[in-house]
């Protein structure tokens, strides 16, 4: 999996292609348009960022349950790369599992998203996510502060 772009807004980690392309949907209409990379399970995620040729994207979205390489070890190891620091990690998932998240947090990541079974607040939470984050990292690159 090889990627041409210099830059990646939003790398979405996720095995159901209908939750890709809800979380696509709800992405659609930001402005400016991110830039969006997607992987379809965890050995995929790490092949195309762990080869440091990727770059580093703003958001990655992390299902919780994922096929090949579980998203406990993705987010421990993507979480140790200097690169990726500035990476913010949410994870995705039905579970509202309160030991789950905790993990999770434990793991490095910056947010857990429940996956609202209404349509219409899955896609408004996801919106709000991605807007949150990269807002965030934008004006961490408008004052110098991200590499």
């Amino acid at each position: 999996m090889s990627i041409e772009a210099n830059e990646i807004d939003i790398f979405i980690v996720e095995d159901n292609p209908a939750d890709v392309r809800l979380i696509e949907e709800a992405l659609r209409d930001m402005s400016p348009a991110p830039c969006i990379q997607v992987a379809g399970d965890g050995e995929q995620v790490l092949e195309c960022l762990l080869d440091c040729v990727t770059p580093a994207p703003a958001l990655l979205l992390l299902d919780l349950h994922l096929p090949k390489t579980d998203s406990r070890d993705v987010l421990r190891r993507l979480r140790e790369q200097e690169r990726l620091r500035g990476t913010a990690m949410v994870v995705l998932s039905t579970s509202e599992v309160e030991d789950l998240m905790r993990e999770a947090y434990s793991l490095g990541a910056d947010c857990y998203l429940s996956k609202p079974s209404d349509l219409d607040e899955f896609l408004r939470t996801i919106r709000r996510a991605a807007e949150y984050w990269l807002g965030l990292r934008r004006a961490e690159t408008a004052r110098g502060q991200t590499t």
